[in-house]
């Protein structure tokens, strides 16, 4: 019977039905195979599906000329999802409120040789600035230009369609149609950051902290090393050591000590300083406050090395205050200073404040 079926024109026809039923069931599901990669999702946000083609069009023009390694540190495949995710969200929006963008505005960015990608509003200008995609300024991104690529369009100055087609097609691996469908998509979302940056209202106050936050300029002028981290990578040099070397560089060292022979006469003081430059009345009134107050809180050597490195003006501060040698005609050194120094009785003495033509002057004994 199956055979006198299939023999028959009707039996022939039924099957044939059959198969292409079975046919337009696998192109239209997607069943019993991977499927192309226009019907899978790289993305989805919603009923909204990204294909991975599009997906990897945004990151590639993210990425242009990154390195791998560069990719990794600015996790780029994030950031490109995110950033499409973003969009997404703004379209869904944008269609509520009627907001879309004209296949000429599209047309003139591609004219112009701007391809527009959409990257995470958060920290948008910082990654913009680091993988060039947007115009810098000294303040940063100029407004406007926070996820543009420049794409290479003109020959003898003028738009040539076949130059832009092959640097899209290198770039993101789309058609010119399919890039321009996307950047429909860039364009309009582009529109919707615009209008919602639009409504913000921003304090005086708010603004002049943001900006300050972003334009100052902080200079560390000590740090606290610890001892044991260092430890693990080195160890302090034995007494046997030290000898050996010294016997080993005898020449050099007795050429160092003739040089140093002029900087340290007999009998001269090795100190740690503290000068405070000052302008006026108010700044030496604080001035001396602050280093009565250093006086009765920095008295151990280890803490005046912190105070120097912190508050004095002059160059020892960079060594903790310490002066290789005062002494009358050294440079540096003030009338007050050494009548000071002469005063002081043992090691980690503290003289009084002092007024001299450098300034304010804080003096502790180290040795003679």
């Amino acid at each position: 019977m199956v055979r006198a079926l299939r023999n028959s024109l009707f039996g022939q026809l039924f099957l044939g039905a059959i198969v292409v039923a079975i046919i337009l069931a696998f192109l239209f599901t997607g069943t019993g195979g991977g499927g192309s990669l226009e019907s899978e999702c790289a993305l989805q946000v919603g009923k909204s599906c990204i294909s991975p083609k599009e997906y990897f069009a945004s990151f590639n023009l993210i990425r242009n000329r990154i390195t791998e390694k560069g990719v990794k540190q600015l996790q780029l495949q994030k950031q490109a999802a995110l950033g499409l995710v973003e969009r997404e969200a703004l379209l869904k929006e944008a269609m509520v409120l009627g907001i879309s963008s004209s296949q000429d505005a599209v047309d003139n960015e591609a004219m112009q040789g701007r391809a527009h990608a959409s990257l995470p509003v958060a920290g948008a200008d910082r990654l913009a600035l680091s993988i060039g995609m947007c115009v810098p300024t000294e303040a940063g991104c100029a407004p406007g230009t926070v996820g543009i690529r420049t794409v290479p369009v003109k020959k003898n100055g003028k738009f040539n369609f076949a130059v832009y087609k092959r640097n899209i097609q290198n770039i993101t691996g789309r058609s010119p149609n399919h890039f321009k469908e996307m950047q429909v998509k860039e364009l309009t979302a582009s529109r919707m950051r615009h209008l919602i940056k639009s409504q913000v209202r921003v304090s005086t106050e708010e603004a002049f902290l943001a900006y300050s936050r972003a334009r100052s300029r902080v200079r560390a002028r000590i740090a606290n090393l610890s001892s044991d981290w260092f430890s693990r990578f080195s160890r302090p040099e034995t007494e046997d050591e030290l000898t050996a070397w010294s016997k080993d560089h005898s020449e050099e060292l007795s050429e160092a000590v003739t040089a140093a022979k002029e900087e340290w006469p007999m009998g001269c003081a090795v100190v740690r300083e503290i000068v405070l430059s000052t302008n006026d009345e108010t700044e030496t009134k604080e001035g001396k406050a602050l280093l009565n107050k250093l006086k009765v809180t920095a008295r151990s050597e280890a803490r005046f090395d912190r105070a120097a490195r912190q508050y004095s003006t002059k160059d020892s501060a960079s060594l903790g205050g310490r002066v290789t040698c005062l002494y009358e005609g050294a440079a540096g050194s003030s009338p007050e200073a050494l009548a000071a120094v002469s005063r002081l009785k043992k090691r980690g003495d503290i003289s009084p404040v002092l007024e001299s033509s450098r300034g304010l002057e804080l003096i502790q004994l180290l040795g003679v």
